[in-house]
Parts: structure tokens; sequence; C-alpha cells
């Protein structure tokens, strides 16, 4: 895939997490008990990682594109890869259940099962952005 494509796949994914993202963090953040101040809720490190996650998903499928030119293959590889590295990711909202950190300090497991959720978005979306054939989006 020629890198303006990839470029074009990230920005649409960026701008479709964070459109979904965002007021869902910001939702999390009323709902799930956390002080008003719990840092992976708020929208700037919700930005963060609706920039970030799909940054390294375009790198991701630009590499799987340079060394695995058959497209249904590279395809199930990617999808693979997504889905563990998702799971993986679940580890960063576990782990505030034993952080000593007081910047973490009200996390509830409420708002570990949101953030896990913002994680498995910006995973869907992306993937989605990226599997998705040129001339289903004009």
């Amino acid at each position: 895939m020629p890198f303006p494509e990839v470029f074009q796949r990230f920005a649409l994914a960026a701008v479709l997490t964070t459109s979904v993202c965002v007021p869902l963090g910001l939702m999390l953040l009323r709902i799930t008990g956390v002080p008003p101040t719990y840092p992976p809720l708020l929208p700037q490190q919700i930005v963060s990682g609706t920039i970030g996650g799909p940054l390294l998903v375009a790198l991701g499928y630009a590499f799987l594109s340079a060394i695995l030119p058959d497209k249904k293959t590279r395809h199930l590889v990617f999808v693979a890869l997504a889905l563990v590295l998702l799971v993986a990711s679940f580890h960063l909202p576990y782990r505030l259940s034993y952080t000593k950190s007081p910047r973490f300090a009200g996390v509830t497991l409420a708002a570990q099962i949101g953030q896990a959720l913002l994680h498995a978005n910006v995973v869907f979306l992306s993937v989605i952005c990226f599997l998705s054939e040129k001339s289903e989006w004009g």
C-alpha cells in the first residue's frame, strides 16, 4: 500500500477513534465513580491514545505490506496481531488495581472496564479503516 493511502487511512482512523472515544471517556468519567481528575479518562490522554493507536496500526500495516505481498495472508496476520495486542493492552487498566501511585487513586472496576472499552474501540475502528477496500469509502 503506498504511503499516501496509509496516511489517509491513519487520518481517518484517528478522526473516527477520537470522535467516538473522547465523548465516551467523558461519559465514563462521570459514571464510573472516579475523581474528576482521573488521568486515563481525561480528554488529553484519550486523544493521545486515539492518535497513537491508529499510528501504531498504520506502521504495523505498512510493515506487513512490505513483507507479506499476499493480501489475504497479510490481513489474517494483521487481524491476529491486532487481537493479541488488544488483549495485551488490557493489562494497562488492570495494573491500576495494584499501583501505589497517588495519581491513580480512586480507580474503580467500572473505570478499568471503561478503559478496556476505549482500547477496544481504538483497535476495532483502526483495523476496519485498514481492512476496508478503497472503493468502499468513495
